[in-house]
């Protein structure tokens, strides 16, 4: 509304400028303009949709008799509207609120809840006003706010906004935590715009994009359709029907666009015209009672510089999808998809549905309990092999093939595979913005009050740019019978308590990070020696967070923040963790068989039983056997690679000159290794041991 002010002095509140006597000379007639014309422009709303507006939120109203006023001009007073209005703390007097008709939004209740910044614990602004109820029988949950200006300067004022944005995403999140059906529709003056960070990592809006930008358009036309042989026909087909475009650019290439996925959200009762089939219909409409998401289209630049693009676009519209309480999503492509397009929809677990009628064809996963591989490889391998392009292929061949073995498990079920990388660069975002500093180093540098302490391997080789950082070196380590485990200080390193004391030393609220946080683990051993020793937790940022670890960490009284969250996760895994030599856990010994090389486990056959339930022996025994295959093919390469680097073998007492943090896997006080011999002839063995192993079920 603007400044819209009664000409009344309220002696409560700073409202002198607009006064009969004010600097504004805010009379009556200045007010009756003001109302005449708010009349209009809300009537002619109106007159576009052919109805009153149902829910109408405002901002910068000075009390509740400026609204009355509103809904009693001669043009509003049909839609019989009602007022929800609270007054707030801020200095000028002015509030934010809702008029609705109350014929079809039947309200339940409302509240204003205070507007929290954290790092500004007594600033006064207008409160986030909120109203629930429903329409149509379906229950709405509105919220109005008028977010803090840019007074200062948009960077400046920047964290005030994000903040408002994180807590309306949390109201947002902790009503769809009662009932996940409920509509949440957020409004007001956001003083931001829809691609700023306040909208995008505050409150967690996703922009949507209608129609592709000229700029875009041109991108899509002259490289990533290239090798369409209809490629008018496709191009013209993006640009036309519903959807949003989810978008991939290379930002070290001039943010050049190098992928699109074209996605929508359909109902059950849509489905009849979507699929053009009563069978296919009923038959997904047997499998989720919510939303569902209808992928349609997926293209990328061929040989892009950007590794599987594909399989990147489709990740984060299902990972988007699930936090949207998606269950089910499609894929139904208007022509013959790529191969590439149609290898990274199949290995994240989409089927082919049979009996599909019409020339299309359709593509179907379950969401509501997704498998989670989070891809590391590159990250566990020392430079220069890190980067050198046989190691490449050899890490990125078997992640596919991993993904392949693992859609074996429960088939037409989702596998979920993130991207640490993606995962890693967007928690030094987050870090940053939570710690309100720039997210590049400054020159002189300055420093955020909060440090950041991660855990374990995360962040590893990564700089949070003008932020105290500190690792908490911990370990996972099992019993030699494998029937329990422990949270425990990495070897070599101080105890956990006096790492803790360390952090606790630095005097600064801490924001502590973890790779991801379900069932136990890290936090669960950490958060007692934290209490014990008086750290302040500014928040707990993680990779991704399921449903159970959000309500695990709340009862605590723990504010976390994730990249991605999996409502409802089945199980997940770790890639180099199932790598023999590459990764693992470590097994309790008194002694190592190799010098520097740890005794360790990998939850893949012969060395312990996947701990996965209802799925075939055969699965786990493919998925055992895909593991170690996959480990000694990329030994292999480093061998070969090493061998012609150095002149010499890549054996286990060398092993850790190319791999971070090399493993061995234990097998038993009696069994030694011998450290000349390279590490890709054990894991031989250990493949023929496994087949032999695998005979038992023909017995």
């Amino acid at each position: 509304m603007e400044n819209f002010f009664d000409t009344i002095n309220d002696p409560e509140v700073n409202d002198d400028e607009f006064t009969p006597e004010g600097p504004k000379k805010w009379n009556s007639v200045k007010y009756a303009k003001k109302l005449g014309n708010t009349e209009k422009v809300l009537f002619d709303i109106a007159g576009i949709d052919k109805d009153y507006p149902i829910v109408i939120g405002v901002s910068e109203v000075e009390n509740r008799s400026v609204l009355e006023d509103i809904i009693a001009t001669p043009k509003m007073a049909p839609g019989n509207y009602r007022i929800s209005h609270y007054d707030s703390p801020e200095a000028r007097g002015v509030d934010v609120a809702f008029m609705y008709r109350p014929d079809v939004f039947k309200l339940e209740g409302s509240a204003p809840i205070r507007t929290q910044i954290p790092s500004l614990p007594n600033f006064k602004t207008r409160d986030i006003s909120t109203m629930w109820g429903t329409i149509d029988g379906e229950p709405f949950f509105f919220m109005v706010a008028h977010w803090p200006s840019r007074l200062g300067g948009k960077d400046a004022s920047e964290f005030k906004r994000i903040a408002v944005g994180e807590q309306m995403r949390r109201i947002a999140d902790s009503v769809l935590k009662v009932n996940p059906a409920t509509k949440i529709v957020a409004m007001g003056d956001f003083n931001d715009d829809p691609t700023d960070q306040s909208m995008l990592e505050g409150l967690g809006a996703k922009p949507k994009t209608k129609e592709l930008q000229p700029e875009d358009e041109d991108v899509v036309w002259e490289r990533i359709l290239t090798e369409e042989q209809d490629r008018r026909t496709v191009f013209d087909r993006l640009k036309e029907g519903d959807g949003s475009f989810l978008l991939l650019r290379n930002t070290v290439e001039d943010n050049r666009l190098v992928g699109l996925l074209k996605m929508r959200y359909v109902v059950p009762e849509e489905l009849l015209r979507v699929l053009g089939s009563v069978k296919m219909a009923d038959m997904v409409r047997n499998h989720t009672l919510g939303s569902i998401l209808l992928i349609t289209e997926i293209y990328a630049e061929p040989d892009s510089s950007i590794h599987d693009p594909e399989q990147l676009l489709l990740t984060e519209a299902l990972a988007h999808s699930l936090e949207k309480r998606c269950s089910y999503a499609m894929f139904l492509p208007a022509s013959e998809p790529s191969q590439a397009a149609l290898g990274a929809v199949t290995r994240q677990g989409f089927v082919k549905a049979d009996g599909f009628e019409g020339d299309r064809r359709l593509w179907i996963v379950d969401m509501h309990a997704p498998l989670v591989l989070v891809q590391n490889l590159e990250t566990t391998v020392k430079e220069p092999f890190s980067s050198n392009p046989r190691i490449l292929n050899a890490i990125y061949k078997a992640h596919r093939e991993l993904q392949e073995a693992m859609t074996k498990f429960y088939p037409g079920e989702l596998v979920l595979s993130l991207s640490a990388s993606v995962i890693y660069h967007r928690l030094v975002d987050k870090i940053t913005q939570i710690n309100e500093v720039p997210g590049e180093p400054t020159e002189p540098r300055v420093l955020g009050k909060c440090m950041c302490a991660p855990f374990g391997k995360i962040l590893r080789g990564k700089v949070v740019p003008n932020t105290v950082t500190k690792t908490i070196h911990t370990d996972k380590v099992y019993e030699p019978d494998l029937d329990s485990y422990s949270i425990e200080a990495f070897p070599y390193y101080s105890p956990l308590r006096s790492q803790v004391r360390a952090i606790k030393s630095f005097n600064r609220p801490v924001i502590l990070v973890d790779d991801l946080l379900h069932k136990g683990g890290r936090f669960e051993a950490l958060e007692p020696l934290l209490k014990e020793e008086g750290v302040e937790v500014k928040k707990v940022l993680l990779g991704m967070i399921s449903g159970y670890g959000r309500d695990a960490i709340a009862t605590k009284g723990f504010e976390a923040d994730s990249i991605y969250f999996i409502p409802n996760l089945k199980f997940w895994f770790v890639e180099s963790t199932l790598y023999p030599f590459i990764g693992g856990d470590t097994v309790r010994r008194d002694t190592m068989k190799v010098a520097g090389l740890m005794p360790s486990v990998n939850i893949v056959l012969p060395y312990m039983v996947p701990p996965l339930k209802g799925c075939s022996e055969e699965s786990l025994f493919e998925f055992s056997a895909c593991c170690i295959r996959n480990s000694r093919d990329i030994l292999l390469a480093l061998e070969s690679e090493y061998r012609a680097l150095f002149g010499r073998n890549l054996t286990l007492s060398r092993l850790s000159e190319a791999v971070i943090l090399p493993l061995c896997p234990d097998k038993g006080e009696c069994v030694n290794y011998d450290p000349n011999l390279a590490a890709s002839v054990y894991l031989d063995n250990d493949l023929e041991m496994l087949y032999r192993i695998s005979k038992l079920k023909k017995l």
